[in-house]
This record gives structure tokens, sequence and C-alpha cells, in this order.
């Protein structure tokens, strides 16, 4: 038999000796999961945007006049974007990473865990 979760189980198991898995046989894993269910949201968050980069293909790159081998250089890029450009998206970008770690609780791989209460404020950033 499986009791309500808010009914049966501790509000503080930080005392007891092995709380979890008495809590979880008490509760039953259909009904915990049901709980997170109904009051969480699993999202996937990521943030990206154009740098303002552009591959240069076959790029010559020399040092006083001698040219220096693929091996021993990174892949040219034309930097399309303005540094002020940069400077003013950065915030955008900065607030929405601020307010997934204010919001959500990591879970794996880029996944968080959302309270359904708070969903909105995620939306809004």
């Amino acid at each position: 038999m499986t009791t309500m979760l808010n009914e049966a189980v501790p509000v503080s198991v930080a005392d007891r000796d092995d709380p979890l898995p008495e809590d979880l046989l008490r509760v039953g894993a259909d009904t915990l999961l049901g709980e997170i269910r109904r009051h969480c949201l699993l999202v996937f968050v990521t943030v990206h945007r154009w740098r303002g980069q552009y591959l240069l293909r076959d790029a010559s790159v020399t040092l006083d006049g001698v040219e220096i081998p693929s091996k021993y250089r990174t892949r040219s890029h034309w930097a399309l974007l303005p540094k002020e450009w940069e400077k003013a998206l950065e915030p955008f970008e900065r607030n929405i990473r601020k307010t997934v770690n204010q919001i959500a609780v990591g879970f794996r791989d880029g996944v968080y865990i959302v309270p359904r209460s708070r969903a909105r404020n995620l939306v809004n950033a």
C-alpha cells in the first residue's frame, strides 16, 4: 500500500540513519514520479548565437614575408561583428544563463529541472 507524498514523508530527514530508501518504499516510486511530473518540468536550455566570425578556407598567413604552415596555426577567421555589438549582446546571453541557474536545478547533459511555478520566469528571460 502506498501513501500520499505529503502525509508520510518527513520534511527533515537529515537526522535519520537511512532516510531515502524507507521513504521511497512508503511513498512508492509511481507516486513519487507522479508528484514530480505534476510539479516540475524537464527542460533543455542552450544559449547560442552567431559570433560574427567567418571561417576562411585556404588562407595564407605570413610573418615577415614567410608563410606559416597550417599545422603551426589555428584556422583563420574574419571577425565580422564589431566589438561594440559583441559587448551589447553579452548581457542578454548572461541574463538567460543567470535565470536558468537561479530557477532550475541541473540534472544532466544540459537538462534542468524547473518548478512549474517558476517556468514563466524562464520563458520571460
